[in-house]
């Protein structure tokens, strides 16, 4: 009996070390991939509001988000107006900034298409992705 109970003891700590070592291991890149799409998200939520309000908003505060979680994950974020409008050539555009727990880089044989930025590739620590609207793209 005290030969089961000594293997049960072992094979109990052993699983706990296990999952506890591969949550340790997922939390960096799962986290920073829900980081990369909330920005993505908020990205697109700030070019609706350019499109409507032919300007970008001072702050992200002014932005209408589809989802109250998305505003809340929104206010985590660094955002900077780099040119508010279209005006003489310049494009209007912005920055979001984040950081981020590891590094994310492209696999082999993955090719990014146009020129808007995609935060599902960065290094760690704080990165900023710089978007500009277009207005082609405008109403």
């Amino acid at each position: 009996m005290k030969r089961y109970y000594v293997f049960f003891v072992i094979t109990f700590v052993v699983s706990v070390i296990a999952a506890t070592s591969l949550y340790l291991l997922r939390r960096g890149p799962v986290a920073d991939q829900l980081l990369a799409d909330d920005i993505r998200n908020i990205a697109n939520e700030v070019d609706y509001y350019y499109l409507n309000k032919n300007e970008l908003p001072d702050n992200l505060s002014q932005v209408i988000y589809s989802t109250s979680e998305l505003g809340a994950r929104a206010a985590t974020l660094e955002y900077h107006v780099l040119t508010k409008t279209e005006t003489a050539g310049n494009k209007a555009q912005y920055e979001l900034c984040a950081t981020f727990k590891s590094k994310q880089s492209p696999g082999r044989g993955v090719i990014q298409y146009g020129t808007t930025p995609n935060p599902e590739y960065h290094d760690s620590g704080r990165q900023c992705f710089t978007y500009t609207e277009l207005a082609a793209f405008k109403q």
